[in-house]
Protein backbone atom coordinates (compact mmCIF):
# COMPACT_ATOMS: atom_id res chain seq x y z
CA UNK A 1 0.00 0.00 0.00
CA UNK A 2 2.90 2.34 0.82
CA UNK A 3 4.54 1.87 -2.57
CA UNK A 4 1.21 2.28 -4.37
CA UNK A 5 0.47 5.52 -2.55
CA UNK A 6 3.93 6.93 -3.37
CA UNK A 7 3.63 5.98 -7.04
CA UNK A 8 0.17 7.51 -7.28
CA UNK A 9 1.29 10.69 -5.60
CA UNK A 10 4.30 11.05 -7.93
CA UNK A 11 2.01 10.82 -10.95
CA UNK A 12 -0.40 13.32 -9.45
CA UNK A 13 2.47 15.69 -8.70
CA UNK A 14 3.31 15.90 -12.39
CA UNK A 15 -0.32 16.52 -13.25
CA UNK A 16 -0.64 19.21 -10.60
CA UNK A 17 2.50 21.01 -11.77
CA UNK A 18 1.18 21.19 -15.33
CA UNK A 19 -2.09 22.70 -14.16
CA UNK A 20 -0.66 25.11 -11.57
CA UNK A 21 -1.21 28.24 -13.69
CA UNK A 22 -4.92 27.49 -14.05
CA UNK A 23 -5.41 26.65 -10.37
CA UNK A 24 -5.91 29.98 -8.55
CA UNK A 25 -7.12 29.91 -4.96
CA UNK A 26 -10.59 31.37 -4.47
CA UNK A 27 -12.30 32.33 -1.24
CA UNK A 28 -12.99 29.06 0.53
CA UNK A 29 -14.09 27.63 3.86
CA UNK A 30 -12.36 24.27 4.03
CA UNK A 31 -11.46 20.87 2.63
CA UNK A 32 -13.26 17.54 2.50
CA UNK A 33 -11.55 14.17 2.03
CA UNK A 34 -12.68 10.61 1.42
CA UNK A 35 -9.83 8.23 2.29
CA UNK A 36 -8.94 4.59 1.81
CA UNK A 37 -5.99 3.10 3.65
CA UNK A 38 -4.47 -0.15 4.80
CA UNK A 39 -1.64 -1.38 6.97
CA UNK A 40 -0.34 -4.14 9.22
CA UNK A 41 -0.58 -4.05 13.02
CA UNK A 42 2.06 -5.97 14.96
CA UNK A 43 1.16 -7.67 18.25
CA UNK A 44 -2.44 -6.58 17.81
CA UNK A 45 -4.41 -9.48 19.30
CA UNK A 46 -3.64 -10.47 22.90
CA UNK A 47 -4.94 -13.58 24.66
CA UNK A 48 -4.33 -14.86 28.19
CA UNK A 49 -4.81 -18.51 29.08
CA UNK A 50 -3.71 -20.15 32.36
CA UNK A 51 -1.50 -17.23 33.33
CA UNK A 52 0.23 -17.32 29.95
CA UNK A 53 -0.04 -14.48 27.45
CA UNK A 54 -0.22 -14.96 23.67
CA UNK A 55 -0.10 -12.38 20.93
CA UNK A 56 -0.62 -12.32 17.17
CA UNK A 57 -0.14 -9.87 14.32
CA UNK A 58 -3.05 -8.74 12.20
CA UNK A 59 -2.28 -8.20 8.53
CA UNK A 60 -3.79 -5.76 6.07
CA UNK A 61 -6.25 -3.88 8.23
CA UNK A 62 -8.34 -1.75 5.85
CA UNK A 63 -9.95 1.58 6.62
CA UNK A 64 -12.48 3.84 4.88
CA UNK A 65 -12.72 7.38 6.22
CA UNK A 66 -14.21 10.83 5.73
CA UNK A 67 -12.84 14.07 7.15
CA UNK A 68 -13.95 17.69 7.05
CA UNK A 69 -11.47 20.51 7.70
CA UNK A 70 -12.96 23.94 8.45
CA UNK A 71 -10.63 26.92 8.11
CA UNK A 72 -10.23 29.58 10.78
CA UNK A 73 -8.49 32.94 10.49
CA UNK A 74 -7.11 34.29 7.21
CA UNK A 75 -8.45 31.96 4.51
CA UNK A 76 -6.12 33.41 1.87
CA UNK A 77 -2.90 32.83 3.83
CA UNK A 78 -0.38 30.20 2.74
CA UNK A 79 -0.54 28.88 6.31
CA UNK A 80 -3.91 27.60 7.48
CA UNK A 81 -5.40 26.24 10.67
CA UNK A 82 -8.79 25.14 11.87
CA UNK A 83 -10.99 22.34 13.17
CA UNK A 84 -11.28 18.83 11.75
CA UNK A 85 -14.16 16.39 12.09
CA UNK A 86 -13.95 12.79 10.96
CA UNK A 87 -15.77 9.50 10.59
CA UNK A 88 -13.77 6.32 10.02
CA UNK A 89 -14.91 2.74 9.46
CA UNK A 90 -12.33 0.04 10.00
CA UNK A 91 -13.09 -2.81 7.61
CA UNK A 92 -11.02 -5.20 9.68
CA UNK A 93 -8.38 -7.67 8.67
CA UNK A 94 -8.67 -9.64 5.45
CA UNK A 95 -10.68 -12.60 6.73
CA UNK A 96 -12.01 -13.81 3.39
CA UNK A 97 -9.10 -16.21 2.97
CA UNK A 98 -9.29 -17.42 6.58
CA UNK A 99 -5.69 -16.48 7.36
CA UNK A 100 -3.65 -18.41 9.89
CA UNK A 101 -2.79 -16.39 12.98
CA UNK A 102 0.32 -17.44 14.85
CA UNK A 103 0.09 -16.81 18.57
CA UNK A 104 3.39 -16.59 20.42
CA UNK A 105 3.66 -17.17 24.14
CA UNK A 106 6.26 -15.66 26.43
CA UNK A 107 9.67 -16.97 27.37
CA UNK A 108 8.42 -20.56 27.59
CA UNK A 109 7.83 -20.80 23.86
CA UNK A 110 4.75 -22.80 22.97
CA UNK A 111 3.80 -21.23 19.64
CA UNK A 112 0.20 -21.88 18.65
CA UNK A 113 -1.38 -21.82 15.24
CA UNK A 114 -5.01 -20.78 15.02
CA UNK A 115 -6.98 -21.01 11.79
CA UNK A 116 -8.86 -17.74 12.02
CA UNK A 117 -12.61 -17.97 11.59
CA UNK A 118 -13.35 -14.52 12.87
CA UNK A 119 -14.15 -10.95 11.95
CA UNK A 120 -13.02 -7.69 13.48
CA UNK A 121 -14.74 -4.37 12.80
CA UNK A 122 -14.51 -0.90 14.31
CA UNK A 123 -15.73 2.65 13.73
CA UNK A 124 -14.67 6.05 15.01
CA UNK A 125 -16.18 9.50 15.40
CA UNK A 126 -13.44 12.08 15.97
CA UNK A 127 -12.89 15.81 16.35
CA UNK A 128 -9.65 17.73 16.52
CA UNK A 129 -7.53 20.42 14.94
CA UNK A 130 -5.26 20.77 11.93
CA UNK A 131 -2.57 23.05 10.58
CA UNK A 132 -1.52 23.27 6.96
CA UNK A 133 0.91 25.04 4.68
CA UNK A 134 0.67 25.77 0.95
CA UNK A 135 4.20 26.22 -0.47
CA UNK A 136 2.84 26.57 -4.02
CA UNK A 137 -0.61 27.38 -5.34
CA UNK A 138 -1.32 23.79 -6.38
CA UNK A 139 -0.23 21.80 -3.30
CA UNK A 140 -0.58 21.78 0.47
CA UNK A 141 0.73 19.73 3.37
CA UNK A 142 -1.06 19.30 6.68
CA UNK A 143 -1.08 17.52 10.01
CA UNK A 144 -4.16 16.82 12.12
CA UNK A 145 -4.83 15.18 15.48
CA UNK A 146 -7.56 14.75 18.05
CA UNK A 147 -9.56 12.41 20.31
CA UNK A 148 -12.30 10.08 19.16
CA UNK A 149 -15.00 7.71 20.34
CA UNK A 150 -14.37 4.16 19.06
CA UNK A 151 -16.65 1.15 18.73
CA UNK A 152 -15.25 -2.30 18.06
CA UNK A 153 -16.64 -5.80 17.45
CA UNK A 154 -14.86 -9.14 17.40
CA UNK A 155 -16.95 -12.03 16.09
CA UNK A 156 -15.78 -15.60 16.51
CA UNK A 157 -17.52 -18.23 14.38
CA UNK A 158 -18.20 -21.90 14.84
CA UNK A 159 -19.31 -23.70 18.01
CA UNK A 160 -18.90 -22.27 21.49
CA UNK A 161 -15.25 -21.49 21.02
CA UNK A 162 -12.16 -21.79 18.85
CA UNK A 163 -9.01 -23.59 19.94
CA UNK A 164 -5.45 -24.14 18.88
CA UNK A 165 -2.78 -26.62 19.93
CA UNK A 166 0.90 -25.89 20.42
CA UNK A 167 2.85 -26.93 17.34
CA UNK A 168 6.44 -26.98 18.55
CA UNK A 169 7.42 -28.37 21.95
CA UNK A 170 3.88 -29.03 23.05
CA UNK A 171 4.18 -26.90 26.18
CA UNK A 172 1.54 -24.47 25.05
CA UNK A 173 -1.38 -26.85 25.56
CA UNK A 174 -4.75 -25.80 24.18
CA UNK A 175 -6.01 -22.24 24.03
CA UNK A 176 -9.74 -21.55 23.88
CA UNK A 177 -11.32 -18.35 22.61
CA UNK A 178 -14.74 -17.86 24.13
CA UNK A 179 -16.99 -16.36 21.45
CA UNK A 180 -19.83 -15.72 23.89
CA UNK A 181 -18.03 -12.87 25.68
CA UNK A 182 -17.12 -9.34 24.73
CA UNK A 183 -18.41 -9.08 21.17
CA UNK A 184 -18.74 -5.27 21.38
CA UNK A 185 -16.67 -2.62 23.13
CA UNK A 186 -16.64 1.20 23.30
CA UNK A 187 -13.43 3.12 23.96
CA UNK A 188 -11.91 6.58 23.80
CA UNK A 189 -8.73 6.93 21.77
CA UNK A 190 -6.68 9.36 19.73
CA UNK A 191 -5.60 9.57 16.11
CA UNK A 192 -3.21 11.68 14.09
CA UNK A 193 -2.53 11.96 10.39
CA UNK A 194 -0.27 13.79 7.99
CA UNK A 195 -0.87 14.22 4.30
CA UNK A 196 -0.15 16.06 1.09
CA UNK A 197 -2.88 17.34 -1.25
CA UNK A 198 -2.67 18.26 -4.91
CA UNK A 199 -5.11 21.12 -5.55
CA UNK A 200 -6.38 20.61 -9.08
CA UNK A 201 -8.76 22.77 -11.13
CA UNK A 202 -12.46 22.75 -10.33
CA UNK A 203 -11.64 22.44 -6.60
CA UNK A 204 -10.68 18.76 -6.90
CA UNK A 205 -8.22 17.32 -4.38
CA UNK A 206 -6.05 14.23 -4.83
CA UNK A 207 -3.81 13.27 -1.96
CA UNK A 208 -1.92 10.68 0.06
CA UNK A 209 -0.60 10.36 3.57
CA UNK A 210 -0.29 8.31 6.73
CA UNK A 211 -2.64 7.96 9.71
CA UNK A 212 -1.85 6.60 13.17
CA UNK A 213 -4.51 5.37 15.60
CA UNK A 214 -4.08 4.57 19.30
CA UNK A 215 -6.93 2.64 20.94
CA UNK A 216 -7.26 -0.74 22.67
CA UNK A 217 -10.42 -2.86 22.81
CA UNK A 218 -11.20 -5.43 25.51
CA UNK A 219 -13.40 -8.33 24.37
CA UNK A 220 -13.27 -10.30 27.61
CA UNK A 221 -12.32 -13.96 27.19
CA UNK A 222 -12.00 -13.42 23.44
CA UNK A 223 -8.92 -11.30 24.10
CA UNK A 224 -7.82 -7.72 23.52
CA UNK A 225 -7.22 -5.97 20.22
CA UNK A 226 -4.71 -3.12 20.26
CA UNK A 227 -5.54 -1.04 17.20
CA UNK A 228 -2.40 1.07 17.48
CA UNK A 229 -0.50 1.38 14.26
CA UNK A 230 0.06 3.33 11.06
CA UNK A 231 -1.93 3.03 7.85
CA UNK A 232 -1.04 4.61 4.52
CA UNK A 233 -3.94 6.12 2.61
CA UNK A 234 -4.95 7.74 -0.66
CA UNK A 235 -7.62 10.42 -0.74
CA UNK A 236 -10.09 12.09 -3.06
CA UNK A 237 -11.68 15.36 -2.00
CA UNK A 238 -12.80 18.86 -2.74
CA UNK A 239 -12.30 22.45 -1.61
CA UNK A 240 -15.41 24.40 -0.74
Amino acid sequence: MKKSALALFSALLCLGSASSQANVFADQSGYAHVRYGSGDIDNAWYLTEDQRAYRADIERVRELGFSLQLLRGNKHSDTSRGLEYGLDINLGYVHDHRPTLYFYSGEDGGNLRLESNSRFRSAEIAAGAFIGVRPVSWARAYVAAGPGLYWGRLNMKGGSGNNAVANNNGSGGVIIIDRRNGNDDWRFGVSARAGVDLLLPHDIILGAGVRHTAVEFDFGDAGEVDLSGAQFFVALGSRF
